[in-house]
């Protein structure tokens, strides 16, 4: 029986599949353990589909690169999943934060089920993308929308594995990828990165991390204080030493220590 899917899908022309499709053939495979599926952009799942719910008790992975709609439906059709199952999801041609909003909500409830890994480690990957300047009819050029890429990971121990993205196994070594436990990236509006951020860590069961990965981030000092609001146990905190985010890092510090007496972690590596 088959133990390990993989669809892998970035033709220019239209998939010539559905998600009715999808769950039909992850129905047909009740001992499956890892379902990897990578879609273009372009791709659209059918709103009105409704997916009965798919059992799948030995799985433990699931790895999706699709848009936030597709993951969303892909996500809900699948039932009791085993609180152990890792999920990473990357979502594609969406600015919509609720979308990204409901598929932080179900990693949160996923990852607070019983008999679920414990989180001792965030990644936090967020950078600005180039904006292209289009032209109308008429030749005037449109103001760009900004945007930044941000992802998260859920580690069940830190690791020197840097960067939150793409969810490959091809990447870093094995130990540090298996270290993965749940994992969203998407597009986000420049001018929405606190409110998508603090929505994507509210949902999440992180009382017990202790270190925060910010080596593939660039960040802001209200980026920093969102993190520090939402990680109570956070003793460490890894950035790269010549970097803007370590030199913002060390002021919320030193602000922190001067003006509330806190000293809110103990190591910066």
């Amino acid at each position: 029986e088959l133990h390990a899917l993989r669809v892998t899908y970035n033709h220019t022309v239209p998939v010539p599949f559905t998600l009715r499709d999808v769950t039909a053939a992850l129905a047909r495979c009740p001992r499956l353990q890892l379902f990897e599926i990578v879609l273009p952009p372009t791709f659209h799942s059918n709103t009105s589909f409704y997916s009965a719910a798919v059992s799948l008790p030995h799985f433990n992975t699931l790895v999706a690169q699709a848009t936030a709609e597709f993951c969303l439906r892909l996500v809900r059709s699948l039932a009791h999943l085993p609180g152990s199952a890792k999920i990473l999801m990357t979502t594609e041609n969406t600015l919509d934060a609720s979308s990204i909003f409901a598929l932080a909500t179900f990693l949160g409830e996923h990852a607070s089920r019983e008999n679920t890994p414990l989180m001792q480690s965030i990644v936090i990957s967020l950078v600005p993308l180039s904006a292209d300047i289009e032209a109308d009819v008429q030749g005037v050029p449109h103001v760009p929308t900004l945007r930044s890429r941000l992802s998260l990971i859920g580690q069940r121990y830190p690791t020197r594995l840097k960067g939150a993205g793409p969810y490959r196994r091809s990447l870093g070594n094995e130990r540090e990828v298996d270290s993965s436990y749940i994992g969203l990236a998407a597009d986000v509006r420049t001018d929405t990165e606190n409110e998508v951020l603090a929505s994507i860590l509210h949902p999440l069961p992180l009382n017990q991390v202790t270190h925060l990965d910010l080596r593939s981030a660039i960040v802001t000092a209200a980026h920093l204080d969102i993190l520090l609001a939402n990680l109570p146990g956070l003793s460490a905190v890894l950035v790269c030493p010549d970097s803007t985010t370590a030199t913002i890092l060390l002021k919320t510090l030193r602000g922190q220590l001067q003006d509330h007496g806190r000293r809110v972690i103990t190591h910066i590596i």
